[in-house]
């Protein structure tokens, strides 16, 4: 008895699956879909200061620096004291 694969006729289909050959795809390859490019929206992002803002928030800036400074300043200084006591 033969077995099955032996018996069978070959494969009726040449399916190389590429767009660009000249034979017939059992499934026809999809169209490209050109989808519009996302406009980049960089105007909404951003906004024009006055002068007068632009200094106040520059000086908001330096005053905030400034604080952060200090505290971290007393931190160091609170962990030196400890070191100092613990020795």
């Amino acid at each position: 008895m033969m077995s099955p694969v032996a018996c069978a006729a070959p494969f009726p289909f040449n399916n190389s699956s590429s767009p660009h050959d000249a034979d017939t795809d059992i499934l026809k390859y999809p169209e490209i879909v050109k989808k519009p490019r996302k406009v980049a929206k960089s105007a909404d992002k951003f906004f024009v200061l006055t002068s007068k803002e632009a200094f106040e928030a520059k000086l908001q800036h330096e005053r905030e620096k400034a604080s952060r400074d200090l505290i971290k300043q007393q931190r160091q200084a609170m962990k030196q004291k400890k070191i100092q006591k613990s020795w």
